[in-house]
């Protein structure tokens, strides 16, 4: 019989996840395969973070399934996770459940291929299935710099750097590790932190075109723009609330159209290849931003076009969406 250690941490991040909460944990081994049972309390669905921390580390399991993402309350939920697969021994590891806030598609890893034939890998992460709204900004900020002031609204009008320090306080805020170093001329950025971050552009691709299960559209979840994206022609000169066009594959809304999203890559003439270790960027430079927005034309909201801002530029046009590294 193996021995397994499980902590419960209950944790309430945001208003809209009070009072739910985690009891009633049971863990069976069966032939390696660890099934861990909990009820959830409360009346919003959660998304369950699993970790696994020994004396000196801790990894987001990868060889997961189950219960995880927008898990409805009720008794009797399941996560189900493969250790061996991932060379771990469970003997040597405690499991945490948590929750936490949000609407976020796991998206699996998978490989990429540049124009020089060579491949990249990219990591499992969490993705916003939304953009970030003027209710989540302020929540955490306690400002409003947004030139249009819709409620419900996605942000927009906001500095590549006040994106970053959005992404450390909202980790904090929720009790993960913040991925950000900011100095004062430079940026650093830990990827392997488990907060809030911006993608890498292949990130922001990969996720727009589907990950494993892209049907290769143009448009992110349609040969159809008008299907997927606000663009000049079909907004109504503004951005949109988000969520009312079909999604892409994996169920992401708006990575086409309503507004432009800011990435961490500097904005070079060859896409740069993701780099999963600490970086550093200017707070000056141009930055990657993607997905095209409700002033712009359709061709703009193709997923492969690419274009530069300045750092420090606020632009109506542009908002972001949050990205987390599902497993360091």
């Amino acid at each position: 019989m193996q021995r397994f250690i499980l902590i419960l941490l209950i944790g309430v991040f945001t208003l809209s996840l009070l009072g739910t909460e985690i009891n009633d944990i049971r863990l069976q081994n069966e032939n390696g395969r660890i099934i861990i049972t909990f009820n959830l309390i409360g009346d919003e669905p959660a998304n369950i973070i699993v970790k696994a921390v020994s004396d000196t580390e801790t990894v987001i399991p990868g060889a997961i399934a189950g219960d995880i993402i927008d898990v409805q309350p009720g008794p009797n939920k399941q996560i189900w996770w493969e250790p061996y697969l991932e060379q771990l021994n469970p003997d040597e590891w405690k499991i945490e459940l948590s929750i936490w806030s949000g609407n976020y598609i796991f998206v699996p890893g998978g490989e990429i291929r540049f124009d020089d034939n060579s491949t990249v890998t990219i990591k499992p992460i969490y993705v916003g299935k939304y953009e970030v709204t003027h209710e989540e900004w302020i929540d955490v900020m306690k400002n409003s710099p947004f030139y249009f002031k819709k409620p419900g609204n996605p942000i927009e009008n906001v500095r590549w750097d006040q994106v970053i320090e959005f992404c450390n306080k909202k980790s904090e805020m929720e009790g993960l590790s913040p991925c950000y170093y900011i100095e004062p001329d430079s940026i650093r950025c830990d990827f392997n932190a488990d907060g809030y971050r911006l993608p890498f552009e292949q990130e922001w691709e990969f996720c727009a075109s589907g990950g494993l299960l892209s049907q290769n559209y143009p448009y992110s979840g349609s040969r159809d723009v008008d299907e997927v994206a606000w663009y000049d022609e079909t907004s109504d000169h503004a951005p949109s609330l988000p969520g009312q066009l079909a999604p892409n594959e994996l169920g992401i809304y708006d990575m086409s159209g309503n507004v432009k999203e800011w990435c961490w890559d500097d904005y070079l003439k060859d896409k740069q290849k993701p780099f999963y270790k600490i970086g550093k960027a200017s707070r000056t430079t141009l930055k990657v931003v993607k997905g095209g927005s409700w002033f712009e034309s359709y061709q703009k909201c193709r997923i492969d076009t690419r274009t530069g801002e300045k750092a420090e530029s606020r632009d109506f046009r542009i908002g972001l969406r949050l990205f987390r590294t599902a497993i360091k």
